[in-house]
């Protein structure tokens, strides 16, 4: 199991779910995918419907599935996901997902996340003072030697904004990749996200040349095993949706 982390304070659910929905596509649904909604706010209960349960309540807790993909939703920690038989013990060894997604925001969460040799790290954040302040937070719970990969959404990701970046965390334990992966988020791909999100479905097609060449990276640094199966698959899914009906 492959424990992925992506913390900061920005909206990170629908990229990760475009990532876990690719790598199932990409192994032809041998690869399980988990989402994990650690952040404060559980938008998730909001954006991803449940057919069990049709009004969700704050703190309750429950797994439903979008697109083949795994969601768990109203849990805090990790250790609550083991005691509810989501993720095995550390002596099991049946393994349930491959690959497991933690949407974070603050530091409780992160602390919680027992990180092994091959799991990673993201921050993944806008340039808004909100959403750097949110990401530095949360990383006060880092304690991993590992380092962490940059996801930064903006027009334009100088180098004065990566040391602004650095500066905020200079008093944490975050050492950074060198490799910096940018999303362009306002040039109309994050009104195609919107668009998606309420027909519930990945049309990959309109985005740009640069998100589709970011997401694809991205994909490629959780699992870079598949990468020929991934470029394969995200032509697949420039002629056809996932989640709705075909083009």
């Amino acid at each position: 199991m492959k424990k992925l982390c992506f913390v900061g304070g920005m909206d990170k659910l629908d990229i990760i779910k475009y990532v876990a929905t690719i790598i199932r596509g990409a192994t032809m649904e041998q690869k399980s995918c988990l989402i994990v909604d650690f952040t404060e706010v559980q938008k998730t209960r909001y954006l991803i419907p449940s057919i069990e349960i049709t009004k969700p309540e704050k703190g309750q807790k429950y797994i439903t599935t979008e697109a083949k993909v795994d969601i768990a939703v109203g849990y805090s920690n990790y250790s609550e996901l083991v005691e509810a038989g989501i993720l095995e013990n550390m002596s099991d060894t049946e393994k349930k997902y491959d690959f497991v997604f933690f949407d974070i925001d603050n530091s409780d969460a992160l602390a919680s996340i027992p990180l092994d040799v091959d799991d990673r790290v993201f921050m993944m954040t806008t340039l808004d003072i909100y959403s750097l302040e949110k990401a530095v937070e949360a990383f006060h719970g880092y304690h991993s030697d590992k380092e962490v990969s940059r996801v930064i959404f903006g027009k334009k990701v100088t180098s004065q904004s990566m040391n602004y970046i650095s500066y905020l965390t200079k008093d944490l334990n975050v050492r950074y990749e060198e490799h910096i992966i940018t999303f362009p988020y306002d040039n109309g791909d994050l009104t195609i996200i919107h668009e998606n999100q309420r027909a519930r479905r990945l049309n990959l097609k309109p985005f740009s040349n640069q998100f589709k060449t970011a997401l694809s990276s991205l994909v490629e640094m959780v699992d870079n095993s598949i990468i020929r199966e991934v470029s394969r698959y995200m032509k697949i899914l420039e002629k056809k949706l996932v989640g709705g009906k075909m083009a």
